[in-house]
């Protein structure tokens, strides 16, 4: 099993970026096995093959998270692109009110 992780931070707070993470996780035709709307603070994802992605997002206070996003394959070049993909595009969203 070969896993690929990659941490940045983002200007949002936690619960916001869960919802972006959430929806970078299905953007990438992943099954959503926990949103983190039980009060946690990680979203898991996988079901195309072996791969399994996990967000979490941690907050740091006012509205910067931390996150950490975690890709598990038994091929390494496809855990490196889920993780590559799916925090590109949690790093470039924006919320629009």
């Amino acid at each position: 099993m070969a896993a690929h992780w990659g941490t940045f931070n983002k200007n949002y707070d936690h619960r916001t970026c869960l919802s972006m993470s959430s929806t970078a996780v299905s953007d990438y035709a992943l099954q959503i096995y926990d949103n983190a709307w039980d009060g946690d603070y990680i979203v898991i994802g996988g079901g195309r093959g072996d791969l399994v992605v996990q967000v979490t997002c941690v907050p740091q206070g006012g509205n910067n998270t931390w996150i950490a996003v975690t890709a598990w394959a038994s091929d390494s070049g496809a855990a490196e692109q889920a993780r590559n993909t799916i925090r590109e595009q949690i790093v470039r969203m924006v919320n629009i009110d």
